[in-house]
């Protein structure tokens, strides 16, 4: 979470509970991510408009829980690494299998 609050910096206001505003910074960024933009002619005078769509929170709930799952995938794979010395293919397929879904869910939010 160390890591995550430098990207985030700025994003809380003074009143609010630091894991709480880091957790909304994290869905807001997420949900910018997954947001379609549309543009469009409109009119005679062929002026140019953006049109933004933004995704279902369940979109959102979906990839935050999948970007955290990765994360912390990772930092066991990481961990089994460095502890017992060998690789764990049983948790690198785990990874694999959630790459794929997040780079699913980036290519189909986009279309």
């Amino acid at each position: 979470m160390a890591l995550l609050s430098i990207f985030l910096v700025g994003y809380c206001s003074q009143g609010e509970d630091k894991e709480i505003c880091e957790v909304d910074a994290v869905k807001n960024w997420i949900r910018s991510l997954l947001t379609k933009r549309v543009t469009r002619v409109s009119g005679s005078s062929r002026k140019l408009s953006v049109e933004e769509i933004p995704p279902s929170e369940l979109l959102v709930m979906l990839f935050q829980f999948s970007l955290f799952a990765l994360l912390a995938l990772s930092a066991l794979e990481i961990a089994h690494l460095a502890l017992l010395g060998e690789w764990n293919g049983e948790i690198f397929a785990a990874i694999t299998g959630i790459i794929g879904t997040i780079m699913g869910i980036l290519i189909g939010s986009k279309k």
